[in-house]
């Protein structure tokens, strides 16, 4: 900063240890980004202030428990130039992750706390607009009901809402959200955003919402049972039978119930084995990768790997499941961590978190399911078959 006399803020990477401070991971931050930080905290721990700057907007603010750090740097990165913000791409501290930190064990609480700051900072940064919050409910079809019933009864109870990619096309084609093109061309959509997110708020050649931030599948794994993740479904299917069987519990969990959660976990599969989603906006399923993929997941029920309940469970009930040590496999959201590795927590410092296996394994798109290629296809046997009487 001393050679930067412009410099008010500087960040650096990190490197991410466990409660013995032994290296688990790094975490590279991304450049400074203003519009990035109002979704996410990426750059704390390690951060440089100003001393004079610092005093004069104030420091820690009670009211803010577990999210102090980001109220601060909110308030203190206002009105500041991208010139002015240095990140030094060098893990120069040490985060021991134990799962005991106060925005972990509170993280409900924690979340407030980070919405409240966030509003505040719009606030003061635009004085003529009046900014409330409204808490919608955490199930994704409870959440879409309630906004098709406002809009369609043209509420004005809400300007701006978080919506769900699979939702747009949806809102746009009704007449219900306002198109941005004006303020976000969809040239520029897709220059600045991933090609996934860029397609879902594109529709017509309009831009009917902006992306926000990104939520991917993963898979978690008792460590303590099964030390290294499967890589494949036939791997996946001998860890799980291989664990349960030794301890009486369920082999792998996941969200089966009729949502929009059982999709995401469809489509998951589809492209494990190779298939796609959709050709030219028209919904893919009668292939036969989606056919191998959903006699997979039905094969996990009728043969006892999945419990029936399986068919009931949405993402939470799966967790609970999962983290009260009842499962050795789970399908979830990376949200699962925080609450997998809380204090009091059964299954804390037993949990590890992987890709989501594949048909052949390994990352990219698994080779497709009609290839003709031999090691491209699963072996035969290499999970039970369903069987003649077996349930749908």
């Amino acid at each position: 900063m001393s050679a930067n006399p412009d410099c008010q803020f500087l960040y650096t990477d990190e490197i991410i240890a466990d409660e013995k401070l032994r290296p688990v991971d790094l975490f590279l931050k991304p450049a400074w980004d203003p519009v990035l930080l109002s979704g996410v905290n990426y750059v704390n721990h390690l951060s440089l202030y100003r001393r004079e700057r610092l005093m004069k907007i104030g420091l820690l603010r009670d009211g803010f428990q577990g999210s102090q750090d980001y109220d601060l740097l909110l308030r203190y990165t206002s009105g500041l130039e991208s010139g002015q913000v240095l990140h030094l791409p060098y893990p120069a501290y040490v985060w021991r992750r134990d799962g005991a930190s106060h925005s972990v064990r509170f993280v409900h609480d924690a979340t407030n706390n980070a919405r409240r700051a966030l509003l505040e900072h719009y606030s003061v940064s635009h004085p003529g607009v009046a900014v409330s919050a409204q808490i919608l409910p955490s199930a994704p079809g409870a959440v879409h009901q309630y906004l098709l019933t406002s809009l369609e009864g043209r509420t004005r109870e809400f300007d701006v809402f978080v919506a769900d990619v699979i939702w747009v096309a949806e809102l746009a084609r009704a007449g219900w959200v306002r198109d941005l093109s004006a303020a976000f061309p969809a040239e520029i959509v897709r220059r600045d955003f991933l090609p996934g997110p860029a397609s879902a708020v594109l529709v017509q050649g309009g831009t009917f919402a902006v992306p926000w931030y990104v939520d991917v599948g993963v898979l978690y794994h008792r460590t303590d049972l099964v030390p290294s993740p499967p890589r494949t479904y036939a791997d996946l299917v001998e860890a799980a039978r291989g664990a349960a069987r030794k301890r009486s519990l369920h082999g792998y969990v996941w969200q089966g119930l009729q949502s929009e959660g059982l999709v995401c976990n469809a489509f998951e599969t589809i492209w494990g084995f190779g298939g796609a989603a959709q050709d030219d906006g028209r919904v893919l399923v009668d292939t036969e990768a989606a056919r191998e993929a959903l006699e997979f997941m039905r094969t996990l029920l009728v043969s006892g790997l999945s419990p029936p309940s399986v068919t009931s469970m949405g993402e939470e009930e799966s967790r609970r499941v999962f983290q009260s040590g009842a499962a050795v496999l789970m399908r979830n959201w990376p949200y699962a961590w925080a609450e997998l590795q809380g204090k009091g927590s059964p299954v804390r410092g037993r949990v590890g978190i992987a890709s989501l296996p594949s048909a052949r394994g390994g990352p990219g798109p698994p080779i497709s399911g009609s290839s003709s290629s031999p090691d491209a296809r699963r072996p035969r046997g290499a999970w039970p078959s369903a069987g003649r009487d077996g349930g749908s």
